[in-house]
């Protein structure tokens, strides 16, 4: 015989409902003992590498062309300019990749540096052929 668990009346081992106050009895369980488990590791979600943008060749190369140019321009006037024209096409080349390039920045300036360039070899040539013309005709 068992007890009922909510009104304590008596009752049959196998009766699933107290007859005195009709409340659902569980199976009494026999006590278990504890359950030790090991410890869990934390779970670390493996992480995704950062994407490292490739470095600016182009944009580089359009820089130093650039650079050189303008160092040239005052002293070998065809080597400005075929710096110039190499610094602006890497530079350009650089530009349109600029999107996957980490540093736009190395084509913004050889493209900058080649059309000074540009500008000061033609302000050269023009200022070099104007005195050549006014100690010809002096």
């Amino acid at each position: 015989m068992k007890n009922c668990i909510k009104c304590g009346a008596e009752m049959q081992d196998d009766v699933q409902f107290c007859p005195a106050c009709g409340a659902p009895q569980q199976a009494q369980e026999a006590p278990q003992q504890p359950y030790y488990a090991q410890p869990q590791q934390p779970y670390y979600a493996p992480q995704q590498p950062a994407q490292v943008k490739p470095f600016p060749v182009f944009g580089l190369i359009g820089m130093i062309a650039g650079i050189v140019a303008v160092i040239t321009t005052w002293f070998l006037f065809y080597l400005g300019i075929a710096f110039s024209i190499v610094g602006i096409i890497f530079s350009a080349i650089g530009m349109a990749k600029r999107n996957e390039n980490r540093m736009p920045g190395m084509a913004i300036a050889g493209l900058v540096c080649s059309i000074v360039a540009i500008v000061l070899t033609i302000v050269s040539i023009i200022l070099a052929f104007a005195v050549v013309g006014a100690m010809m005709g002096a």
